[in-house]
Order: C-alpha cells, then sequence, then structure tokens
C-alpha cells in the first residue's frame, strides 16, 4: 500500500494565505469554485469543516474566520464525497468521490490509496457514507464495504458486489447495532443485515439477511440506516422513516410519506433527519422538533457545535448556522456553479462565461450569465443580479472596447449585450441579427475589435445568403458582409491581426471547418483546413495572436503558426508545423485554447493538462496536469490571463483554478512597480514578483553597497526572483535596491524591497 504523509502547515496556522478569495506569490495556485453547496459536515476540535465535490473547507466556530481546505493547500485529491471525525483517533476522515481517501490528524496527512489504485473495483469507487467502530473505519460505496485500520492505514477488507448473482449493488450507509454483534447496511436493493465477528465471512452473500415486507420493510432502494437510543432507524426514500422493534419494522410518523430523505445523523443525544426543505431532531426521550426556514432549502448534512448551534450543510445555500431561531449564512465568496466555457480579462478583471454549446454546436440554454472577478471578490453578472442587465442565454464571448470603453457580450441564444461604460445596458437581437432559420435565437457566437476601434461581430447558424459577420463604427453604424460560401455561415471566433485582417474560426455540425481570413479592404478573403493551407486537421479549436504578430491555431492534431499576416492572401504563404524534440509541436494532444502571457509565450490548454511554451514553442516551461499539480482536472478546456498580474486562470471541467503566472503585460515606461511579497518573510520558498516594468525589461537587484547579487530579464512586465544568490545561496538578510533598464539602455532605480530574519 501506498503511503504519503504531507506536513499541512497551513492548516496548523489556520492560515492559507493563497487560497479562494486572497492573492499571492508567483507559482502559488487558487480555486475559484462554487461554495454555495455543502453536502458533507464534520467537526473537528471547535473548527466546522464543510464540503462539496465542488468545494472544502473550515469554519471556526467561535470567530467565524473561514479557511479554504483543498488540494492547493495539501490535500490530494478534489471532490470530497465525505467527512468524518474519529474521536478514537483523532483524524479526520477525508473521502473523495473517486474512491480516495485521506485521513488528517495535528497537522499531518496520510493518504490511503488502495480503493483509487484497486483493479478488482470495476465501475464507480464513490464512498457514501463513513461509520466508526473504534479505530475502524465502515465505508459504504457504490462497489460495496471497505473496513479501514485507521492507525495502520491499511484497507483491512472489502466486501463487492452484494447480490445473489454476483452483480453490483451501490451501499449507501452502515450502522452496528449497540452490542456490535450486527450489522445493518442500506443498498440500493434494500436493506440487509449480518452477524458482526470475526467468524462470520461477510463476502459471502448468503451470510446477510435481507428485509422482506413480511418484517416490515418495503423492497426498495433504502438510502440511510443508523443506530440512535439503541434502536435501529432506517430511511426509505419517498416512503418515510422505519424503526426496528425486535425482528420486524415498523414505519414512523417522523417524515410524511412522499418526501425526500436525504441523511441521518446522530450528534448530540440528538437523530437528525435531512429531509426536503427541513431538518427533524428527535430526542431521546421521543420528542421531536423541526428546523425549518426559508434559506434551508436541500439540506444535506446536520450537526451540532459546543454552543449547541446546528450547523446545517444545504446542496442550494451552503453552510448555515441555525441558533435561537436565527439562520446565518458561512459561505465564501466564489462563482456559483462550476460552469466555464470561456474567459475573458481587462482592466484587471476577469469574466467566466457560463454559457456555450457543445461540439456540435447545439446550445447549453444555461442563463447564469457570467461571474466577475474584481479585487479579489467574485460577483454575479445576470438578469437576477444587476438591476437593469437584460435576461439573455448563452453567454459565450465578451471583448471590452478600448475606443468607446463599453464591454461587449455574445450570447448564443439571445443576441449582443452591450455594458455601457457611463452605465445603462442594451441587447441587440433580431433588429440586426439573423435568426436561426424556423427559431427566434439570434446566435451571437464572437466579438472582437480592430485597430480603428470598429466592433466586429459573428452570427453563427444563419441562412443560407443572409450576413454571418457584422462590424460597427464608433457612430454606431453597422456593416453587414454576406459570404457565397457555406463555410463562412458558422464563425466561433475572431481574432484580429496587425494588418486588421479577421481571421475567423469556423465551425458548425456538419462538415464545416477550419479558418477564413477576411479583409472588407477590397472583400479579401481566404479559407484554411487540411487540405488548403497548411492546417494539421480541419477542426480547429482555438485562434491567438502572438505579441510579435503570428496567428497560432489550435488543432485536433496539435499547433500550426501563420508567421507573416501580412501575407494572409498570398497563396503561397501558409501555416506551417513548429517541430519540437522532432515531431510536430503538440501533434498527438488536441488543442482547445491557446494564450498569449505578457512575455510573449503561450499557454495551451488540452484534453491532457496545461503546456506553458516559450514564445517560439520549442521549449516546454510548465507542464501542469491533475497528477503533478493542484490542476483540477486534465480536460482543460479555456484560459484566460490577468495582464495585469499574470495570474492565469484554466477553465476545467470540475470548475476554475487558477496559477500565478511570472509575466504581466508591460508598460510603457516604468510605473507603479509593485514587488510582493515584500518584506519576504523567513521561510518563504517561493519567487518574488517585481511587475510594472517596460517590456522585456533588464533587471538587477543589489544589497544597498551596490554589490550585485542577481540579475535577470522581465517576461513582459514581470521579473522573478528566487531570493538567492548566483552561487545558490539564500539572500541574506537586509534591503535590497531593484534597478530595471529598457531597450535604450536607461537605467532607473524601481523599487527596493526587504529580506528578513
Amino acid at each position: 500500500m501506498k503511503k504519503i504523509f504531507i506536513i499541512l502547515l497551513a492548516l496548523i496556522n489556520c492560515s492559507f494565505g493563497y487560497g479562494q478569495g486572497s492573492g499571492g506569490g508567483v507559482g502559488t495556485w487558487r480555486y475559484h469554485l462554487p461554495s454555495s453547496s455543502v453536502t458533507t459536515l464534520a467537526l473537528v476540535n471547535g473548527y466546522i469543516y464543510a464540503a462539496s465535490p465542488f468545494s472544502s473547507g473550515f469554519l471556526d466556530t467561535e470567530d467565524f474566520s473561514y479557511s479554504s481546505f483543498n488540494k492547493v493547500d495539501g490535500l490530494s485529491d478534489i471532490g470530497i464525497n465525505q467527512l468524518k471525525f474519529s474521536p478514537k483517533t483523532r483524524q479526520l476522515i477525508i473521502a473523495y468521490e473517486n474512491g480516495n481517501l485521506d485521513l488528517y490528524k495535528d497537522g499531518e496527512l496520510v493518504n490511503v490509496n488502495d480503493i483509487l489504485r484497486s483493479s478488482a473495483i470495476s465501475g464507480s469507487k464513490k464512498i457514501n457514507h463513513i461509520a466508526l467502530d473504534g479505530n475502524q473505519a465502515l465505508l459504504s460505496a457504490d462497489f460495496g464495504l471497505a473496513f479501514i485500520n485507521l492507525e495502520r492505514f491499511e484497507v483491512r477488507r472489502t466486501v463487492l458486489n452484494l447480490t445473489p448473482d454476483g452483480t453490483v449493488n451501490p451501499i449507501y450507509a452502515s450502522t452496528l447495532n449497540s452490542y456490535k454483534d450486527s450489522i445493518f447496511i442500506a443498498t440500493e436493493d434494500g436493506l440487509f443485515s449480518a452477524p458482526y465477528n470475526a467468524s462470520v465471512n461477510l463476502l459471502d452473500y448468503n451470510n446477510w439477511h435481507k428485509y422482506s415486507e413480511d418484517e416490515g420493510m418495503p423492497l426498495q432502494e433504502v438510502r440511510g440506516v443508523i443506530n440512535f437510543n439503541d434502536t435501529i432507524y432506517a430511511s426509505v426514500n419517498k416512503d418515510g422513516v422505519y424503526k426496528l422493534h425486535g425482528e420486524t419494522w415498523e414505519r414512523t410518523e417522523l417524515i410524511g410519506e412522499g418526501e425526500e430523505i436525504r441523511s441521518l445523523y446522530v450528534n448530540n443525544e440528538t437523530l437528525l433527519i435531512c429531509a426536503a426543505n427541513y431538518i427533524l431532531k428527535l430526542a431521546k426521550d421521543g420528542s421531536s422538533e423541526k428546523v425549518k426556514h426559508k434559506n434551508i432549502v436541500e439540506p444535506t448534512a446536520a450537526i451540532f457545535d459546543g454552543s449547541g448551534a446546528l450547523w446545517v450543510g444545504d446542496k442550494s445555500s451552503g453552510l448555515l448556522r441555525v441558533k435561537g431561531g436565527s439562520v446565518d449564512f458561512y459561505n465564501p465568496n466564489g462563482p456559483v456553479t462550476a460552469d466555464c466555457f470561456n474567459i475573458y480579462s481587462y482592466n484587471g478583471k476577469v469574466l467566466t462565461l457560463t454559457g456555450g454549446y457543445t461540439r456540435s454546436y447545439v446550445p447549453f440554454y444555461r442563463t447564469t450569465g457570467m461571474f466577475e472577478l474584481k479585487n479579489n471578490r467574485w460577483s454575479i453578472i445576470n438578469s437576477g443580479w444587476v438591476p437593469g442587465f437584460p435576461y439573455a442565454v448563452d453567454f459565450v464571448d465578451a471583448v471590452y472596447n478600448p475606443s468607446d470603453r463599453n464591454l461587449y457580450i455574445a450570447t448564443y441564444i439571445t443576441g449582443l449585450i452591450t455594458a455601457k461604460h457611463d452605465g445603462g445596458f442594451k441587447i441587440t437581437g433580431s433588429e440586426v441579427f439573423e435568426p436561426v432559420s424556423s427559431s427566434d435565437q439570434v446566435r451571437v457566437s464572437c466579438v472582437a475589435y480592430d485597430s480603428r476601434g470598429k466592433l466586429w461581430v459573428g452570427n453563427h447558424s444563419v441562412p443560407s445568403g443572409k450576413p454571418s459577420l457584422l462590424s460597427k463604427d464608433l457612430q454606431g453604424e453597422w456593416q453587414k458582409y454576406t459570404f457565397p460560401e457555406n463555410d463562412a455561415r458558422s464563425p466561433v471566433q475572431i481574432v484580429i491581426d496587425d494588418m486588421d485582417n479577421k481571421w475567423i474560426r469556423l465551425g458548425n455540425a456538419g462538415n464545416v471547418r477550419g479558418i477564413m481570413v477576411f479583409n472588407e479592404d477590397g472583400n479579401q478573403r481566404r479559407f484554411f483546413n487540411a487540405s488548403q493551407g497548411g492546417l494539421p486537421n480541419r477542426n480547429v479549436n482555438c485562434l491567438a495572436k502572438a505579441k510579435t504578430g503570428e496567428i497560432w491555431a489550435g488543432t485536433n492534431e496539435g499547433i500550426a503558426v501563420f508567421q507573416n499576416p501580412a501575407r494572409a492572401f498570398d497563396r503561397s504563404f501558409e501555416f506551417h508545423l513548429p517541430i519540437y524534440e522532432g515531431f510536430p509541436l503538440l501533434n498527438t494532444q488536441v488543442i482547445n485554447d491557446i494564450a498569449v502571457d505578457g512575455g510573449n509565450r503561450k499557454w495551451v490548454a488540452t484534453n491532457n493538462g496545461v503546456w506553458l511554451l516559450n514564445p517560439s514553442g520549442t521549449e516546454t516551461i510548465h507542464r501542469f496536469n491533475a497528477s503533478n499539480s493542484p490542476l483540477l482536472s486534465d480536460l482543460v478546456s479555456t484560459i484566460g490571463i490577468n495582464g495585469e498580474t499574470g495570474e492565469v486562470f484554466f477553465g476545467t471541467d470540475k470548475g476554475v483554478c487558477s496559477f500565478r503566472g511570472s509575466a504581466t503585460e508591460a508598460q510603457r515606461q516604468h510605473s507603479d512597480v509593485i514587488v510582493f511579497p515584500n518584506p519576504v518573510e523567513n521561510g518563504f520558498s517561493g519567487e518574488v514578483g517585481i511587475k510594472g516594468l517596460v517590456r522585456d525589461a533588464y533587471v538587477k537587484i543589489t544589497d544597498i553597497y551596490g554589490q550585485l547579487i542577481y540579475e535577470t530579464r522581465a517576461n513582459g512586465g514581470m521579473a522573478v526572483w528566487n531570493v538567492r544568490n548566483y552561487d545558490g545561496q539564500r539572500a541574506k538578510p537586509g534591503v535590497y535596491l531593484i534597478f530595471s533598464s529598457d531597450a535604450q539602455g536607461e537605467e532607473t532605480l524601481v523599487s527596493k524591497m526587504a529580506v528578513l530574519h
């Protein structure tokens, strides 16, 4: 069995400096995940741990401060499904959807990945419930039961496929009776019990007793079972709560027939039943009380703290505290959903657009709108949250036009939204754009602006003979462009080069793929695909313009580059395939997105993680995947970069995360130079960032006597220093001076920094 020990210093100090909603140093990560859903809770030493498959954290029950608790902070995985604290071993058991386990105690984390790695278990390894028996944990899972020795960090045995024919029977919960001589399990196929001692082989289906209707138990799915007040209770979803009397079951009147029952908890000598939209508290004397409130919508977990307050985990409302008749929210700031189709950044803000369409360009019909990260706070932008904002469906693209200072948002169902710089909103639909045939859907798919401030808009799925490309000048006049080629009716992305050529990525549900380059002066256009123009594959998934002007295209078979856009209409010039280690660049990868940072480096999103390439694509600077980094998932669909901070945002199928990169957009002259962190604390092991520099500046770091300690060159507008000198030794405590010189060699003292003892 593989064991991994990790010391979580952040947990010991109860401080997660670069967690959700904060900023951090170069090379650090953070998650931007929905926190308004909580599915499991645990109370550990005065802290409430709350988690869902999306996010997780813990809250101090005295001062209500919240800290993140996820893979960035040292956990081994993402997607927590169950939490359980063992009083016997003083461990917090963390179970993930994929069967992985972490055991945390006193700042030390042990990973137990036997179930995750097991080839004997086929199908889902999701753990649905954790029960305790001394130093042993009983895990109820989609595959069966697993028994974990918490002191030896090992799986003692597993019980698989409890059916007569050996097929899978998901187990939702387990419990022992008060004498610990019987075990009960709630399963998809009903309720079972068996003797609980070393002489009974629980792997043998014949040693289990399935309760029948004659014994008072319905022959249907049983979702929960628990021992409370020396009595076994079982929840039959939509049929109520049953309790065992001797050898037979009787239905109680605790929960009405037809009501949903999500979970059963025993805490503080109380049975807590999480029902449809309330929690039922059953005391040992048989008295009961409903805890109901408009904000308790889908309760999934409940637990008392030391003060007697009831904490509730709710799938819709997040983490709630109920005490004295009041219900309070305790959710960290973050997006409301994990959906992310596109990421766009401007003026230090980051937008995640949640709409989109399938690979066949069928709309998702999402009404969430988009989320904006500004000053490290997320906010929702849609008609339900922003007064005056128009109702719209499937936000897919956005661009800020500095010429008129308006933000334009493309929606795949409703049209084009203009968020005006002086306030107010406008939506433009079928009065300008062509709707889909026999439909009122106006599929605005992409937006861009050119050097003259003209806005360019793609209109997808237009009927034959109708304009698929439109432009609007600064006077508000629209110009429409109709193309005879069928291929041109399906624009999905527009990238404009330094000659104001429009590189338009094409795609529809049929065979139309590739790129059209267009210039309205002379009505010039040219098409590129796998059979003409040099692309390696007709499926072009993304376009990007390099800082040096080249057009990069990501396809289903790697990357192609058009090096001289000034010759876009010269048919002797084609896309070429960069060669990396003797092969076309990433030719075995599906390229989903390419983003260019301030240092002209290329961030590449694939189905197998992320690559950071040098400006020419001939070297790999970083290679991130879910195994070697806190990246949420290997499936990365979109990348956005905050040019002011260098933070790179990754949209994955499991939500959004970000990495503080080492390149920012350059300044025309040195201004507002920021050094972070400053001062450098003792024990800091990352890299110091110096941003606000001119493009590719030369940077020298000296001590206060002028002795050169280190020199480097900026990536775009940011340089980094690992706080070491040329001999690899850590810089001595003291004050250091930072000098920067531009292309003309003019050197300027730009900042100071301190390295502490």
